[in-house]
C-alpha cells in the first residue's frame, strides 16, 4: 500500500484489509462489497476503489462516493505498467467532461491481483444464486426488453395517477382507475380528455395506447432466430381468442432501434405525466376561477412526445 495513504487508512500493509477497515470506519455499507483496496487517486489522495457484485466504487478519504458505475458501463479495470489500476468507463457514465479514465494506485502485483479477480467474477450481479451467461446478442436483447417493461410500468402506475388526480379534482370517486393498464386506462383518459374538452389528455390515452401493444409484444412475443441460432428482429405473439382455423399468429419487427423508440416512447409518457400532474396539482377550488371542466381544460403541455411520423400506426 503506498505510505502516502497511511494517515487515512492506518498502518496495515495489506490495501485489501486497509480499504475494508476505513468502510467499516465510515459506516460504508460491505454487505454488498467483494473486495476494497486503499490506495492513492491521481493527485496524490487517499481513496478505496471498492469492487461490488455489480459495480464499482471510488471513495475519498472523507468517505465521499465519488463514481458509482455499474458492470454494463465498465469497459476494463486494468493493470499499467507505471504501477497501479486504470478502471475504463463508457461515455454513459454522469461525470464531468464525459471523463472515461480512473487512476487507482497501488502496487504492481496488487493491481494484477485485482485485475484478474474482475475478470474471473464478472459478470456477477448480486450475492445470491446467479442467471448463465448469454450470448451478446441474447443478453442485450433481454436487456433492451427489461427497459421497455420497466419503463412501460412506470408508465402505468403514472397515468393512472394523473386519471386519479383528475377524478378527484372533478369530484368524482377514483376507486375503479387504480391498477388499471391497457386499454381501460385509456378510455379513462379519453372520457377526461373529452368531458373536459382537453386535447392532451385525449392525445395522451392515444399515444399510451399505441405503444402498450408494442410493449405487449416485447414482453409476451416469442423473438425468432436465425440460421446462426442468435435472435433476430422478429417477433411472434399468439392472438388471444382466435379460433383454429384463423390466424393466431402476429408478427412484429422489433430490432434494438425499435426496442429503444418503444422504450423512449414511455420514457416520453412519463415525462408528460408529470408536467400534467405538476399543473392540476395547482387546483384550488376556493381560488380557481371557472369550473373544474374548465381547469383541466387549459392544462398545458411543453412537449410533443414521440413524433406523429415515428407512431406505430406509421
Amino acid at each position: 500500500m503506498p505510505s502516502d495513504s497511511n494517515e487515512a487508512f492506518g498502518d496495515e500493509d495489506d490495501h485489501l484489509l486497509a480499504g475494508t477497515n476505513f468502510l467499516r470506519r465510515i459506516g460504508h455499507n460491505i454487505d454488498k462489497t467483494l473486495t476494497a483496496s486503499a490506495g492513492l487517486d491521481e493527485d496524490g489522495h487517499p481513496q478505496v476503489l471498492v469492487i461490488g457484485f455489480n459495480n464499482i466504487q471510488l471513495v475519498n478519504e472523507k468517505g465521499k462516493v465519488v463514481l458509482d458505475v455499474g458492470s454494463r458501463n465498465i469497459r476494463a479495470l486494468r493493470s499499467v505498467n507505471t504501477g497501479g489500476l486504470q478502471l475504463c468507463t463508457t461515455t454513459n457514465v454522469a461525470t464531468e467532461n464525459f471523463r472515461t479514465r480512473w487512476p487507482h494506485y497501488i502496487s504492481v502485483e496488487d493491481a494484477q491481483y485485482l485485475e484478474n479477480l474482475w475478470l474471473d467474477l464478472f459478470p456477477l450481479n448480486h450475492a445470491g444464486p446467479q442467471l448463465n451467461s448469454l450470448p451478446w446478442r441474447e443478453e442485450e436483447y433481454a436487456y433492451y426488453v427489461g427497459r421497455v417493461v420497466t419503463e412501460a410500468a412506470k408508465c402505468d402506475v403514472a397515468l393512472a395517477g394523473l386519471a386519479t388526480t383528475a377524478y378527484l379534482i372533478l369530484g368524482r370517486s377514483p376507486e375503479k382507475i387504480h391498477g388499471q393498464s391497457g386499454k381501460a386506462l385509456k378510455d379513462k383518459l379519453t372520457e377526461i380528455g373529452e368531458h373536459c374538452k382537453s386535447p392532451i389528455f385525449s392525445k395522451l390515452g392515444e399515444r399510451y395506447y399505441a405503444w402498450y401493444d408494442k410493449r405487449n409484444f416485447a414482453t409476451h412475443g416469442i423473438r425468432g432466430t436465425g440460421a446462426d441460432g442468435h435472435p433476430t428482429g422478429q417477433v411472434f405473439k399468439h392472438k388471444k381468442g382466435t379460433q383454429p382455423s384463423e390466424v393466431y399468429t402476429e408478427v412484429d419487427d422489433q430490432d434494438f432501434q425499435q426496442l429503444a423508440l418503444i422504450w423512449r416512447a414511455f420514457y416520453d409518457l412519463n415525462h408528460d405525466a408529470f408536467e400534467i400532474s405538476f399543473h392540476l396539482g395547482f387546483y384550488n377550488s376556493h381560488t380557481e376561477s371557472g369550473t373544474p371542466e374548465e381547469f383541466i381544460g387549459r392544462t398545458p403541455l411543453s412537449s410533443t412526445g414521440t413524433p406523429d411520423s415515428q407512431m406505430p400506426w406509421q
